[in-house]
């Protein structure tokens, strides 16, 4: 009997096959994180190139996740298994900040005094307004100069407030298309989606505006300060001159037409209207890729189920959100199962009768050994574990490992315990077909016997064994 030397096959190929299970893949020591990336304007879905990409990812590497052509702007991107409500509406119009009544008003008090400015005559000086002596009386000739420089200076005051407040309405309606361009699901529909510079410079040009209008203003209220104290020395030399009474009427005029005007727009430019402009803009700035990028995710089991989700931001948007998962792998890279089938082996029985004859008066007792089977066919129940080597005609397959018990179909059942490896074929339920090593218990003849002239009628002349065989089996698994 070959029993006590073939146990160690058995138990060397049951270690392999749990040695095998248990492996884990080595971690990724690449230092660059995997990227991703999914473009939803692909046609296919996704690249076959980064379904490639993920498929490889190794049990606790870390990877990215990017999604492109999604307006970040509109919707809230998510990635996890966590439903995010998100209900914060996207900003107002930024045209709701102007005061387009106080603008308006203040504007046309500008052109009510535009023919005034026009008569005024531009006039070279070098020295500064603010240094002339308020408080001293002055001849009719030095008030006339001093009225001519305020005139002058006033003429370009005018220009540069009005050229300010087409700046102040240019940078809000830049602002608004921007915003406008963000407020469509694809890009460039209201025009083309500004650049990074753009953005940043209309915002930067918002407190270089208001810088400007209030030095603008700081000058204009030191100048009209200066210029009724002078009017106020010289009032008698004033009332008696008609010429210095006419400019003085039309300086002070212009003078607070230009301060309600400065004021009037640096109003527009307020804390209050540079925060919601900022945010805006801010906003714009930080969507302006059309795309998502996660933080690093690890993956940890064999399997990682990513939920993806877009919803919209605003609730009053009347767009659409979407859900979809994502499987990483995509495809089944290893299994574990209890899978039925048959298996075939060497038929290790004999089945013995026994003769009797007669020689020279005495009885003797031969064993006939009748016709059985050349193989033994039984059922089998094996526990199941494979990996994924590649596909055959389009239909994964895996090599594996299992263990587990058969019974041999007879006039009596016999049990069975088998190990053995080979190929699987499936996607969600999978055919076997292995080969390994079946430990057997079986009927063979008594060593106290022999197989002729035996003198005893022979009793239990069978007794129990076991061998270890080589089988082969077809089995099945099919996965609820």
């Amino acid at each position: 009997m070959k029993t006590n030397r073939d146990l160690p096959i058995l138990f060397a190929l049951i270690w392999c096959g749990l040695t095998f299970a248990q492996q884990a893949p080595k971690i990724h020591n690449s230092d660059k994180i995997p990227e991703i990336v999914i473009d939803l304007d692909d046609e296919k879905g996704i690249d076959p190139v980064q379904i490639e990409k993920y498929n490889r990812l190794k049990k606790g590497q870390f990877f990215r996740l990017k999604i492109d052509n999604v307006n970040t702007y509109l919707y809230d991107v998510s990635v996890g298994n966590d439903d995010i409500d998100t209900t914060v509406e996207l900003p107002a119009s930024l045209l709701n900040l102007l005061d387009f009544g106080g603008i308006k008003s203040s504007l046309g008090n500008l052109n009510s005094v535009s023919e005034v400015v026009k008569k005024f005559v531009a006039v070279d000086y070098d020295a500064n307004l603010l240094a002339f002596d308020a408080g001293r009386l002055q001849t009719t000739e030095g008030l006339e100069t001093y009225f001519s420089k305020l005139k002058s200076n006033a003429k370009m005051v005018f220009g540069a407030i009005d050229t300010q407040s087409t700046e102040v309405d240019a940078i809000f309606v830049k602002a608004e298309n921007f915003q406008n361009t963000m407020t469509s699901v694809e890009r460039n529909v209201f025009g083309t989606v500004p650049s990074k510079k753009d953005v940043k410079a209309t915002l930067t040009s918002f407190n270089e505006l208001k810088t400007v209008l209030l030095k603008i203003k700081e000058n204009l209220v030191q100048e009209n300060m200066q210029f009724l104290k002078v009017i106020a020395t010289n009032e008698a030399a004033i009332t008696k001159d008609k010429n210095l009474k006419a400019s003085v009427s039309e300086i002070k005029t212009v003078y607070e037409t230009l301060l309600k005007v400065s004021n009037a727009l640096i109003a527009q430019l307020s804390a209050e209207n540079y925060g919601t402009f900022s945010e805006v803009l801010i906003g714009v700035l930080n969507n302006l890729d059309f795309s998502y990028t996660t933080l690093p995710i690890q993956r940890f089991g064999d399997v990682n189920e990513l939920i993806i989700s877009l919803k919209p931001r605003d609730k009053n948007a009347k767009l659409s959100g979407y859900s979809t998962v994502l499987r990483i792998p995509d495809i089944e890279t290893s299994f574990w199962g209890v899978s039925t089938g048959f298996y075939v082996t060497a038929n290790p029985e004999n089945n013995y009768s026994v003769v009797e004859r007669v020689e020279n008066g005495q009885s003797f007792y031969d064993f006939l050994e009748e016709d059985t089977a050349s193989v033994e066919l039984g059922l089998n129940t094996m526990i199941r574990y494979g990996r994924r080597l590649g596909e055959v005609l389009d239909t994964p397959t895996f090599w594996h490992f299992g263990f587990g018990a058969g019974l041999s179909i007879d006039q009596k059942f016999k049990p069975r315990l088998m190990a053995g490896t080979g190929l699987a074929f499936g996607n969600k339920n999978k055919l076997f077909i292995d080969f390994g090593a079946i430990h057997m218990y079986f009927n063979t003849l008594s060593k106290a016997y022999t197989i002729e002239e035996n003198t005893v009628l022979p009793k239990d002349f069978l007794v129990n064994a076991t061998r270890i065989n080589g089988y082969l089996s077809l089995g099945y698994l099919i996965s609820l």
